[in-house]
């Protein structure tokens, strides 16, 4: 063998060891990123999906399903093998030989576990009204409160809420100055959350703050008068009911996910010949929609540009990526389907990934 070839074959056994020793190298954190993302990426959007999907489905009288995922169960392998051999000057007259071969093995066997809903905990969770002290807990988060009380308020304190359900009741003119007037609060910070523990009960407060300017000061009085809260009064003690047992408890009848989810169907554009049929039920009374800015269109081919699409009884039905009052709303309503959960904490899911060696 002349040094040239003796060199270059030496070359290629050290490359061919180094890139195994690569190889065997642990992969765990390099995992980390791509998996971690990946899938929580995936999961978000398939639940959008569902959501919408359901919303869908319940405008032309389909029952709702849900499908958690459980558990995701990653797996990675990396196998590497190399062999190398040699005949070098003297062994064999006039011959020089080398030869290496390198072999290695990748995989990812991913295993999902869905879980479906039902049962009473299901049944909890989607009739069951949302606490007052949550929605509260939304506006504390930054979420309008118009937006919130549209969403999962029927009354406060004998005030009704517009409904477009076939049982409700009428709108009371002084429910939209009332969501103006704690907007404007909200606005200025104005408004907070207290949580007080006497004997073993939970109290939840709503605090209008004082010492604020004359307009918002206005406000802040129309909003007891109208409510019935006694004069001058910066803690109202929420309670949930139709009316109030005295002149400091602000009592409001919350609604449950199902509701929610059953109003919102009614802002969707469905195809004119579902409703002409009987295939779907027809639009909301007036022009008003349930949630103003929130719409769900309708087209017999896939959109383009959609934030969440679901195909439906051969349409698609989707939400324009280019609006975002409707993107926002339906970010509330997810938030809270959450808030919906009652009894027994729901099981988050599990993703588990083995990225041995």
């Amino acid at each position: 063998m002349t040094n040239a070839r003796l060199r270059f074959a030496t070359s290629a056994l050290i490359a061919l060891t180094t890139s195994s020793g690569l190889a065997c190298h642990s992969m765990g954190p390099r995992t980390v990123a791509r998996s971690r993302f990946d899938y929580a990426a995936a999961i978000g959007d398939s639940w959008k999906r569902l959501m919408l999907l359901n919303i869908v489905k319940l405008r032309y009288a389909d029952p709702p399903v849900f499908l958690e995922v459980a558990s995701v169960i990653d797996q990675y392998t990396l196998e590497g093998i190399v062999n190398a051999s040699g005949v070098f000057p003297g062994a064999i007259p006039d011959e020089d030989v080398f030869s290496a071969t390198a072999i290695g093995r990748y995989g990812n066997r991913p295993t999902i576990t869905y879980q479906p809903l039902y049962g009473e905990h299901f049944t909890r969770s989607l009739l069951t009204p949302v606490k007052p002290a949550s929605v509260f807990s939304m506006v504390q988060a930054g979420w309008p409160i118009d937006a919130v009380f549209r969403a999962c308020v029927r009354a406060m304190n004998g005030i009704n809420a517009p409904g477009f359900s076939v049982d409700a009741r009428p709108a009371d003119p002084r429910w939209e100055p009332l969501l103006a007037a704690f907007r404007r609060l909200q606005l200025a910070s104005a408004l907070d959350l207290r949580v007080q523990r006497e004997k073993g009960a939970e109290r939840v407060l709503l605090v209008i703050r004082p010492g604020v300017s004359e307009e918002l000061a206005a406000d802040g009085r129309f909003i007891r008068e109208a409510l019935g809260i006694q004069p001058g009064l910066g803690e109202l003690e929420l309670v949930f009911g139709l009316l109030p047992r005295n002149d400091r408890e602000l009592a409001m009848q919350t609604r449950s996910m199902l509701e929610v989810l059953g109003e919102l169907a009614l802002a969707i554009d469905v195809p004119a010949a579902h409703e002409a049929d009987g295939r779907a039920a027809p639009s909301s009374r007036g022009s008003a929609a349930p949630q103003p800015g929130f719409r769900i269109h309708s087209s017999e081919s896939r959109p383009g540009d959609a934030f969440v699409a679901v195909p439906y009884r051969d349409h698609w039905f989707w939400i324009d990526d280019r609006d975002f009052l409707s993107k926002r709303s339906f970010s509330l309503l997810i938030l809270v389907g959450a808030l919906a959960e009652s009894g027994t904490p729901a099981q988050l899911p599990a993703v588990t990934i083995s990225t041995g060696e």
